[in-house]
C-alpha cells in the first residue's frame, strides 16, 4: 500500500530543513551525491529510498524528523519503478527534492500558524461534504482545455477566485494570508524572479483536502438548522418558512429546479446564478401571492 502523504507536515518539515541548511551551511547537493551508490544514480538524480532516508536522518539529525515524515518526503518525490512489496516507489528524485528545498522560506516562529491552516482546511473539508460540492469539477470547469488542465495547474489568481467562490460560506476563515499559505503549500513550477510562485497545483490540492478528516461541528444542531435560517434576521427567516411550507405542499424539488435553470459549467458546479434569473425562477415557482419582496 502506498504511503499516504501529509502535505502540510512535509511542507512544515522542509521549512525547518531549509532553516538548518542555511544555519549550518549544508551543501545538500553534495550530501546526496555522496549518498548515491553508483554513477547512474548521480547522473539520473535518483537514489534508493533507504540511502536517501539515511542521508536525511544523518544530515538533519538535530531536527529529529522521525520515520513517518521521512517516509512522507520519500513519497513526495518518487522515482524509478513501483515497489511491489512495500508500496510507493523504489527510488527518490533527490535532485527535485534539493531544488524544492532550495526555493523554500525557512521556518520562523510565526509560521507555526500551520496548525491554524490545518484547522481551516478541515473546515473546508466539512464544507465540501455538507454541500456535496464537486471540488475537482469546479476547478476543472474553470480551466482552459490543454496542457494546464491535463497537468493540473492553474494561475494563482484564478485558483484564489475559484476557491473563494466555492467556499464563500467560510469567508471569515479564508483571510488573504490563509489563502496565500494554501497557494504556497500547493505551489507549482519554479519561483519567479522575486521568489514567488505564479501557479497552483489544484489537481493535488483537491485530493489532499478530501483526504483530511472533516472538522467536527463546534456546536450542537439548533432546531432551526434544518431550515437553514438560524443565522438570518427574524423577518426574513419568517418569509423563508412560508416559502418552505409552500414548496413542501407542492412537492417542489428546489435543488433540481435550480440545477436545470443554471448555466452549465462553473456556475452549476459552484451553485451560482445570475440575480435576475434567480428572481425570475422564484417568481414562477411561488407567484405574487406568496413571494414577498419586502425583505431585500
Amino acid at each position: 500500500m502506498a504511503t499516504m502523504v501529509d502535505t502540510l507536515a512535509v511542507f512544515a518539515a522542509m521549512q525547518r530543513m531549509r532553516a538548518a541548511v542555511l544555519e549550518d551551511g549544508i551543501d545538500l547537493n553534495q550530501v546526496m551525491r555522496d549518498a548515491c551508490k553508483s554513477h547512474t544514480e548521480r547522473t539520473l538524480c535518483h537514489i534508493g529510498v533507504v540511502p536517501f532516508s539515511m542521508a536525511l536522518s544523518k544530515t538533519f539529525g538535530r531536527l529529529k524528523l522521525g520515520r513517518p515524515i521521512i517516509d512522507a518526503i520519500c513519497a513526495s518525490f518518487p522515482a524509478g519503478p513501483a515497489d511491489e512489496h512495500s508500496g510507493g516507489f523504489e527510488a527518490v528524485s533527490w535532485k527535485q527534492f534539493v531544488f524544492e528545498l532550495s526555493t523554500m522560506t525557512p521556518s520562523t516562529p510565526r509560521q507555526s500558524a500551520m496548525s491554524e491552516l490545518r484547522t481551516v482546511l478541515r473546515a473546508m473539508r466539512r464544507h465540501v461534504e455538507s454541500r456535496q460540492l464537486d471540488l475537482l469539477g469546479a476547478f476543472w470547469t474553470a480551466m482552459r482545455s490543454g496542457r494546464e488542465r491535463s497537468i493540473g495547474f492553474m494561475d494563482k489568481a484564478l485558483f484564489k477566485s475559484v476557491l473563494l467562490h466555492a467556499f464563500a460560506g467560510l469567508a471569515p476563515a479564508l483571510r488573504p494570508s490563509v489563502v496565500d499559505q494554501i497557494c504556497l503549500v500547493w505551489r507549482f513550477g519554479e519561483p519567479d524572479l522575486y521568489g514567488g510562485y505564479v501557479a497552483v497545483n489544484w489537481k493535488k490540492f483537491c485530493p489532499d483536502l478530501m483526504a483530511m478528516e472533516p472538522e467536527e461541528a463546534l456546536t450542537a444542531p439548533q432546531p432551526s438548522d434544518e431550515l437553514g435560517v438560524n443565522q438570518l434576521p427574524p423577518g426574513l427567516a419568517a418569509e423563508l418558512r412560508v416559502l418552505r411550507r409552500y414548496a413542501l405542499g407542492r412537492q417542489y424539488d428546489l435543488s433540481e429546479i435550480f440545477e436545470e435553470e443554471t448555466a452549465p459549467g462553473l456556475e452549476k458546479n459552484l451553485g451560482l446564478m445570475d440575480t435576475q434569473l434567480f428572481v425570475g425562477v422564484m417568481s414562477r415557482l411561488f407567484g405574487p401571492d406568496v413571494l414577498s419582496r419586502r425583505h431585500r
